[in-house]
């Protein structure tokens, strides 16, 4: 996980228990405004689905003449200014003894509620203009058709909440990375923004691979507790001088699961071979590589280390598996360093392996996410999913709310650069529990 300052020990401070009340309740499955299906590998070809694609105007069909890497090359560039205007930023201060150190905000703590105002608001103009170009490089890049599949959700988006779903095995985008200026136009430097214009904001936008038939309900096992492996890489805190390993860890043991701390490669192998543990969650709190380039699009370099520092790939969760299923259709969330730099590879690769073998759900950061963001956004997710209710909390809707709770009350918009890949419905069905 990223941090530039080892010396700066962040306690655990999380706020959760603070609005327990106020969980997203859907009694029914989220009902689809609309979404696309993309196929082919450049070009690509676009069909708009649902309500808001409706048949009697015609089919919504359109083609964006983009190789697979300047589509690379233009979602890298709306990582990299997240990157740098986020996670990257420095500011020098005065310590006690009247000298100067460089501090970075946002690797140093989760909670920016105390920002300077016009800094900030300059940050999230850099952000907006970010998203918007990769909107506009995607839908106004290609033939008229396309263009018009983007004026409709250009429109909607600006004008209401959407829940929409993007199918496709080979065209893989930051769907909550994007923007669009709710009202008129973003002027050129940004300044108009507003935070309904980015999408992870606003919408609930779930990216699906095959339409599998997996049901939305996690039932537990016969323990009658969930089981969660925590695959973790323990010197995330030792080398950054952080407890986000200890309080996720220390989390956990409070909530109905039961689980197991894994912490090398043969371990997880172990655990996915043909006789599994039947996780219903596989937590992975680790880091990550993979190649940036934009020219040899390639996974070969793709790879999660745990404590051991040996690589695991997604060839190796397809050798362990043997071309079987997954058990339970466990949810997959990787919390991994370096998200960033592996780009499209990495959800060529572990994301579409895991759902390949029929995974509930994948969550997973867009970029380099700060270790401290990254255990206090799991933990929000874990508590709040995992309280047990007689409510239906929904990972999308649950996402969505913890997303506008850290802007509003922490003004931290990382959570924006998460993904969730199938399982917006997915929720616990706590009657067998």
């Amino acid at each position: 996980m990223t941090s530039n300052s080892p010396n700066n020990i962040i306690l655990f401070e999380s706020t959760i228990s603070n609005w327990e009340d106020d969980l997203p309740d859907n009694s029914g499955d989220l009902k689809r405004d609309g979404g696309l299906e993309i196929n082919g590998t450049g070009p690509y070809e676009f069909d708009g689905l649902g309500e808001l694609f409706p048949a009697e105007h015609g089919r919504y069909r359109g083609k964006l003449n983009l190789t697979e890497g300047k589509l690379l090359g233009l979602v890298e560039s709306c990582r990299r200014e997240w990157r740098n205007t986020i996670v990257d930023h420095a500011e020098v201060i005065k310590d006690k003894d009247g000298g100067r150190k460089q501090i970075h905000p946002f690797q140093d703590n989760w909670n920016l509620a105390n920002i300077d105002v016009r800094l900030y608001n300059k940050m999230m103009a850099t952000l907006a203009i970010a998203g918007t170009k990769l909107f506009q490089g995607i839908f106004y890049a290609g033939d008229d058709d396309l263009k018009n599949i983007g004026k409709v959700l250009e429109n909607a988006s600006g004008s209401r909440e959407l829940v929409l779903a993007m199918t496709s095995e080979n065209f893989f985008a930051p769907w909550r990375m994007m923007y669009v200026h709710p009202k008129g136009k973003l002027k050129v430097d940004g300044s108009n923004w507003e935070i309904d214009g980015f999408w992870g904001y606003r919408h609930i936008i779930e990216h699906n691979t095959k339409r599998l038939s997996i049901s939305n309900a996690i039932k537990g096992s016969n323990s009658k507790k969930f089981k969660i492996s925590f695959n973790v890489d323990e010197r995330i805190d030792t080398t950054l001088s952080v407890t986000s390993v200890a309080d996720q860890f220390n989390l956990l043991k409070t909530l109905p699961l039961k689980t197991t701390k894994r912490t090398s490669k043969a371990q997880l192998a172990e655990s996915l071979q043909l006789n599994p543990d039947k996780d219903e969650i596989i937590y992975f709190f680790c880091h990550g590589s993979g190649s940036d380039s934009i020219s040899g699009v390639s996974t070969d370099s793709v790879q999660l280390v745990l404590s051991d520092g040996a690589a695991i790939t997604p060839e190796d969760i397809a050798f362990w598996r043997d071309n079987e299923p997954l058990l339970r259709n466990p949810v997959v969330f990787i919390n991994a360093c370096q998200g960033g730099q592996i780009g499209s590879f990495f959800y060529r690769g572990f994301v579409q392996e895991f759902l390949s073998r029929k995974a509930g759900c994948v969550i997973g950061p867009q970029i380099d996410i700060p270790a401290v963001f990254a255990s206090e956004l799991a933990s929000r997710i874990f508590s709040q999913w995992l309280k047990k209710t007689q409510k239906k909390v929904r990972l999308g809707p649950l996402l969505k709310k913890i997303t506008q709770k850290l802007y509003t009350e922490n003004k931290n918009p990382l959570a924006m650069t998460y993904s969730l890949f199938r399982g917006a419905d997915l929720h616990i069905d706590w009657t067998n529990v």
